[in-house]
Protein backbone atom coordinates (compact mmCIF):
# COMPACT_ATOMS: atom_id res chain seq x y z
CA UNK A 1 0.00 0.00 0.00
CA UNK A 2 2.86 2.38 0.73
CA UNK A 3 4.50 1.75 -2.65
CA UNK A 4 1.16 2.34 -4.35
CA UNK A 5 0.76 5.65 -2.53
CA UNK A 6 4.21 6.78 -3.62
CA UNK A 7 3.66 5.76 -7.25
CA UNK A 8 0.29 7.50 -7.32
CA UNK A 9 1.89 10.70 -6.08
CA UNK A 10 4.70 10.40 -8.64
CA UNK A 11 2.11 9.94 -11.39
CA UNK A 12 0.39 13.17 -10.37
CA UNK A 13 3.69 15.04 -10.18
CA UNK A 14 4.51 13.89 -13.72
CA UNK A 15 1.08 14.84 -15.06
CA UNK A 16 1.28 18.26 -13.42
CA UNK A 17 4.63 18.97 -15.10
CA UNK A 18 3.73 17.86 -18.64
CA UNK A 19 4.79 20.35 -21.31
CA UNK A 20 1.77 20.12 -23.60
CA UNK A 21 -0.42 23.20 -23.24
CA UNK A 22 -3.63 21.23 -22.74
CA UNK A 23 -1.96 19.40 -19.84
CA UNK A 24 -0.88 22.51 -17.92
CA UNK A 25 -2.42 22.84 -14.43
CA UNK A 26 -5.24 25.34 -13.97
CA UNK A 27 -6.39 27.02 -10.79
CA UNK A 28 -9.47 25.46 -9.23
CA UNK A 29 -12.43 27.85 -8.96
CA UNK A 30 -13.20 29.28 -5.55
CA UNK A 31 -16.62 27.61 -5.64
CA UNK A 32 -15.18 24.12 -6.23
CA UNK A 33 -16.69 22.78 -3.02
CA UNK A 34 -20.15 24.15 -3.77
CA UNK A 35 -20.07 22.70 -7.29
CA UNK A 36 -19.17 19.28 -5.94
CA UNK A 37 -21.85 19.52 -3.27
CA UNK A 38 -24.53 20.26 -5.86
CA UNK A 39 -23.48 17.20 -7.84
CA UNK A 40 -23.64 15.00 -4.74
CA UNK A 41 -27.14 16.20 -3.85
CA UNK A 42 -28.36 15.12 -7.27
CA UNK A 43 -26.59 11.76 -7.01
CA UNK A 44 -28.07 11.04 -3.58
CA UNK A 45 -31.58 11.47 -4.96
CA UNK A 46 -30.82 9.28 -7.98
CA UNK A 47 -29.27 6.57 -5.82
CA UNK A 48 -32.04 6.55 -3.23
CA UNK A 49 -34.70 6.32 -5.93
CA UNK A 50 -32.94 3.27 -7.35
CA UNK A 51 -32.55 1.67 -3.91
CA UNK A 52 -36.26 2.14 -3.19
CA UNK A 53 -37.05 -0.12 -6.15
CA UNK A 54 -34.85 -3.00 -4.93
CA UNK A 55 -37.07 -5.28 -2.86
CA UNK A 56 -34.46 -8.05 -2.80
CA UNK A 57 -31.87 -6.13 -0.76
CA UNK A 58 -31.09 -7.06 2.82
CA UNK A 59 -32.41 -4.18 4.99
CA UNK A 60 -29.27 -4.47 7.14
CA UNK A 61 -27.18 -3.49 4.11
CA UNK A 62 -29.13 -0.28 3.48
CA UNK A 63 -28.12 3.11 4.90
CA UNK A 64 -30.58 4.29 7.53
CA UNK A 65 -32.40 7.60 7.29
CA UNK A 66 -30.00 9.05 9.85
CA UNK A 67 -27.09 8.07 7.61
CA UNK A 68 -28.59 9.95 4.67
CA UNK A 69 -29.22 12.95 6.93
CA UNK A 70 -25.58 12.87 7.99
CA UNK A 71 -24.57 12.82 4.33
CA UNK A 72 -26.61 15.92 3.58
CA UNK A 73 -25.06 17.70 6.56
CA UNK A 74 -21.58 16.89 5.28
CA UNK A 75 -22.54 18.19 1.84
CA UNK A 76 -23.80 21.47 3.31
CA UNK A 77 -20.32 21.91 4.78
CA UNK A 78 -18.87 21.54 1.26
CA UNK A 79 -20.56 24.78 0.20
CA UNK A 80 -17.99 26.72 2.21
CA UNK A 81 -14.94 24.78 0.98
CA UNK A 82 -12.79 26.95 -1.27
CA UNK A 83 -10.72 25.51 -4.10
CA UNK A 84 -7.17 26.30 -2.91
CA UNK A 85 -5.32 24.04 -5.33
CA UNK A 86 -4.49 23.48 -8.98
CA UNK A 87 -6.45 21.11 -11.15
CA UNK A 88 -4.38 18.77 -13.29
CA UNK A 89 -4.89 16.03 -15.83
CA UNK A 90 -5.47 12.90 -13.82
CA UNK A 91 -5.63 9.20 -14.63
CA UNK A 92 -9.41 9.34 -14.53
CA UNK A 93 -10.13 5.61 -14.21
CA UNK A 94 -7.82 4.68 -11.38
CA UNK A 95 -8.30 1.29 -9.72
CA UNK A 96 -6.40 -1.92 -9.02
CA UNK A 97 -7.21 -3.27 -12.47
CA UNK A 98 -5.04 -0.53 -13.98
CA UNK A 99 -1.89 -1.71 -12.19
CA UNK A 100 0.81 -4.17 -13.16
CA UNK A 101 2.73 -5.61 -10.23
CA UNK A 102 6.27 -6.79 -10.92
CA UNK A 103 9.46 -7.23 -8.89
CA UNK A 104 7.97 -5.68 -5.77
CA UNK A 105 6.81 -2.54 -7.56
CA UNK A 106 3.66 -1.33 -9.31
CA UNK A 107 3.31 0.11 -12.81
CA UNK A 108 0.32 2.23 -13.79
CA UNK A 109 -1.45 1.47 -17.08
CA UNK A 110 -4.22 2.83 -19.31
CA UNK A 111 -4.47 6.61 -19.18
CA UNK A 112 -7.52 6.80 -21.45
CA UNK A 113 -9.91 7.71 -18.63
CA UNK A 114 -13.39 6.32 -18.06
CA UNK A 115 -14.63 4.78 -21.33
CA UNK A 116 -18.20 5.96 -20.70
CA UNK A 117 -17.13 9.63 -20.62
CA UNK A 118 -16.66 11.75 -23.73
CA UNK A 119 -13.15 12.61 -24.90
CA UNK A 120 -13.77 16.23 -23.91
CA UNK A 121 -14.69 15.21 -20.37
CA UNK A 122 -11.69 12.90 -20.07
CA UNK A 123 -9.32 15.71 -21.05
CA UNK A 124 -10.54 18.11 -18.38
CA UNK A 125 -8.22 19.04 -15.54
CA UNK A 126 -9.49 17.65 -12.22
CA UNK A 127 -8.73 17.52 -8.52
CA UNK A 128 -6.00 14.88 -8.07
CA UNK A 129 -7.85 13.52 -5.04
CA UNK A 130 -10.44 12.04 -7.41
CA UNK A 131 -7.82 9.46 -8.45
CA UNK A 132 -6.88 8.90 -4.81
CA UNK A 133 -10.51 8.23 -3.90
CA UNK A 134 -10.90 5.84 -6.82
CA UNK A 135 -7.99 3.72 -5.63
CA UNK A 136 -9.19 3.74 -2.02
CA UNK A 137 -12.59 2.45 -3.12
CA UNK A 138 -10.89 -0.22 -5.24
CA UNK A 139 -8.79 -1.36 -2.28
CA UNK A 140 -11.90 -1.70 -0.13
CA UNK A 141 -13.65 -3.68 -2.86
CA UNK A 142 -10.75 -6.13 -3.04
CA UNK A 143 -10.66 -6.63 0.73
CA UNK A 144 -14.41 -7.13 1.06
CA UNK A 145 -14.55 -9.52 -1.90
CA UNK A 146 -11.79 -11.61 -0.33
CA UNK A 147 -13.62 -11.58 3.01
CA UNK A 148 -16.82 -12.82 1.35
CA UNK A 149 -14.98 -16.02 0.45
CA UNK A 150 -14.39 -16.69 4.17
CA UNK A 151 -17.57 -15.23 5.68
CA UNK A 152 -19.50 -18.47 6.12
CA UNK A 153 -16.59 -20.68 7.18
CA UNK A 154 -14.87 -18.14 9.42
CA UNK A 155 -17.42 -15.74 10.97
CA UNK A 156 -14.85 -14.51 13.49
CA UNK A 157 -13.08 -12.84 10.57
CA UNK A 158 -15.72 -10.08 10.35
CA UNK A 159 -14.52 -7.80 13.21
CA UNK A 160 -11.10 -7.45 11.63
CA UNK A 161 -12.29 -6.30 8.21
CA UNK A 162 -12.86 -2.60 8.94
CA UNK A 163 -9.56 -2.44 10.83
CA UNK A 164 -7.73 -3.97 7.87
CA UNK A 165 -9.41 -1.60 5.41
CA UNK A 166 -8.53 1.39 7.57
CA UNK A 167 -4.89 0.32 7.97
CA UNK A 168 -4.32 -0.29 4.25
CA UNK A 169 -6.05 2.92 3.18
CA UNK A 170 -4.24 5.02 5.78
CA UNK A 171 -0.88 3.56 4.75
CA UNK A 172 -1.66 4.44 1.13
CA UNK A 173 -2.79 7.96 2.05
CA UNK A 174 0.19 8.70 4.29
CA UNK A 175 2.60 7.65 1.53
CA UNK A 176 0.75 9.85 -0.96
CA UNK A 177 0.78 12.81 1.44
CA UNK A 178 4.51 12.40 2.17
CA UNK A 179 5.34 12.35 -1.54
CA UNK A 180 3.13 15.30 -2.49
CA UNK A 181 4.06 17.60 0.38
CA UNK A 182 3.55 21.25 -0.68
CA UNK A 183 2.49 20.19 -4.20
CA UNK A 184 0.13 22.85 -5.63
CA UNK A 185 -2.27 20.22 -6.95
CA UNK A 186 -3.08 18.93 -3.44
CA UNK A 187 -5.63 20.94 -1.43
CA UNK A 188 -4.38 22.00 1.98
CA UNK A 189 -6.18 21.08 5.20
CA UNK A 190 -9.03 21.34 6.04
CA UNK A 191 -10.18 21.50 2.41
CA UNK A 192 -8.17 18.33 1.75
CA UNK A 193 -10.34 16.29 4.14
CA UNK A 194 -13.57 17.68 2.70
CA UNK A 195 -12.63 17.02 -0.92
CA UNK A 196 -11.34 13.51 -0.20
CA UNK A 197 -14.52 12.57 1.66
CA UNK A 198 -16.66 14.02 -1.13
CA UNK A 199 -14.86 12.08 -3.86
CA UNK A 200 -15.07 8.86 -1.83
CA UNK A 201 -18.79 9.41 -1.32
CA UNK A 202 -19.29 10.29 -4.98
CA UNK A 203 -17.52 7.10 -6.06
CA UNK A 204 -19.48 4.94 -3.62
CA UNK A 205 -22.79 6.35 -4.88
CA UNK A 206 -21.75 5.59 -8.46
CA UNK A 207 -20.75 2.05 -7.46
CA UNK A 208 -24.13 1.42 -5.79
CA UNK A 209 -25.96 2.44 -8.97
CA UNK A 210 -23.63 0.42 -11.17
CA UNK A 211 -23.97 -2.75 -9.11
CA UNK A 212 -27.76 -2.47 -8.82
CA UNK A 213 -28.02 -2.11 -12.59
CA UNK A 214 -25.49 -4.77 -13.57
CA UNK A 215 -24.61 -7.05 -10.62
CA UNK A 216 -27.30 -6.75 -7.93
CA UNK A 217 -25.73 -9.46 -5.79
CA UNK A 218 -22.64 -7.25 -5.42
CA UNK A 219 -24.52 -4.16 -4.23
CA UNK A 220 -23.64 -4.90 -0.59
CA UNK A 221 -20.00 -3.98 -1.34
CA UNK A 222 -20.50 -0.27 -2.10
CA UNK A 223 -23.35 -0.08 0.42
CA UNK A 224 -20.83 -1.13 3.06
CA UNK A 225 -18.61 1.71 1.85
CA UNK A 226 -21.43 4.25 2.13
CA UNK A 227 -22.22 3.24 5.68
CA UNK A 228 -18.55 3.32 6.67
CA UNK A 229 -18.04 6.77 5.16
CA UNK A 230 -20.98 8.13 7.12
CA UNK A 231 -20.67 6.08 10.28
CA UNK A 232 -17.02 5.52 11.07
CA UNK A 233 -14.23 7.98 10.49
CA UNK A 234 -12.80 7.72 6.99
CA UNK A 235 -9.03 7.93 6.43
CA UNK A 236 -7.99 11.57 6.37
CA UNK A 237 -4.21 11.67 6.02
CA UNK A 238 -3.22 14.99 4.50
CA UNK A 239 -0.72 17.82 4.70
CA UNK A 240 -0.86 19.88 7.84
CA UNK A 241 -2.86 23.09 7.76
Amino acid sequence: ARTLGVRTAEMHHALSQAEAEDLHPVEAPAQAGAELGQRLRSEIEETRALLDRQAHLNPEDLPSESVWTRAKERIIDLDGVVGNHDRIRIHGDYHLGQLLRAEGDVYILDFEGEPARSLEERRKRENALRDVAGMIRSLEYAILAAWEDHAETDPDYRPWINALIYWIETTFLNAYADTTEDAPFVPTAPAHHSFLWAFLFDKALYEVRYELNHRPDWAWLPLHGLRRLLGAQAPTASPEA
